[in-house]
């Protein structure tokens, strides 16, 4: 009964150690000021490493104030934003790109928070590669309101999570667009990416653990029975 009893409790501990998604990187543009590029995120595992580009076809970059909708810190600060500005042509077509490594990591996760003036870019779309070259679309579209709201691109299911999950270079873009009006803003705040283990190296911790549990438990029970 006391080595089902532990038995069970490693796999519960194991399957929960699994499914918890890990930051890799946090964008909050504390001291953005359009200028930088590629952007450096401030936190997460791979802080260092990961970068966001930006490009456009002659929108304005800079980094006005921003927001503290889903920060991930501790202690959430507004800071600065990264801001595109122009008119529909020069908005349309403006772009993101986010680079990190994905060896041993799948179920990739962005989210971000963002909004676009009236008559701004209010379409997202996302987009994947694993050499920064070649693009596939993530499919549909997400829908930017003129309040900061919370918005989700799930790289983690279908043909997706399939190209991306363990390799070694991950790229993911987005694409602006819907702008019909003139000077006009979209801002972006707090883009963050989350991942979980590989579904091979969860199985090998629950392998690892089951059998921890399993020689615990002879022990624990023989050294009871004496």
């Amino acid at each position: 009964m006391l080595k089902k009893t532990l038995l069970t409790l490693v796999v519960v501990t194991a399957l929960s150690a699994g499914a918890n998604a890990a930051l890799l990187a946090h964008w909050g543009f504390d001291t953005y000021d359009g200028s930088q590029n590629p952007v450096l995120p401030e936190d997460g595992t791979q802080s260092g490493t990961a970068t966001l580009t930006t490009a456009t076809p002659g929108a304005t970059l800079s980094g006005p104030a921003g927001t503290t909708l889903n920060d991930p810190r501790p202690t959430p600060s507004a800071s600065q934003a990264l801001q595109y500005t122009g008119n529909a042509t020069a908005m349309n077509g403006s772009t993101f790109v986010i680079h990190f490594s994905g060896t041993g990591l799948g179920g990739f996760v962005v989210t971000y928070a963002a909004f676009a003036d009236s008559s701004g870019a209010s379409i997202n779309t996302w987009a994947y590669s694993t050499d920064g070259t070649t693009f596939t679309d993530l499919g549909g579209t997400l829908s930017v309101g003129t309040a900061y709201s919370v918005l989700t691109a799930d790289f983690s299911t279908g043909a997706a999570a399939t190209a991306l999950d363990g390799a070694a270079n991950v790229y993911l873009r987005n694409t602006l667009s819907g702008a019909t009006g003139n000077n006009k803003n979209s801002d972006f705040d707090n883009i963050h990416v989350s991942s979980v283990p590989e579904p091979i190296n969860v199985a090998l911790v629950l392998f690892g653990l089951t059998f921890c549990g399993v020689t615990f438990g002879r022990r624990l029970i023989g050294f009871a029975r004496a």
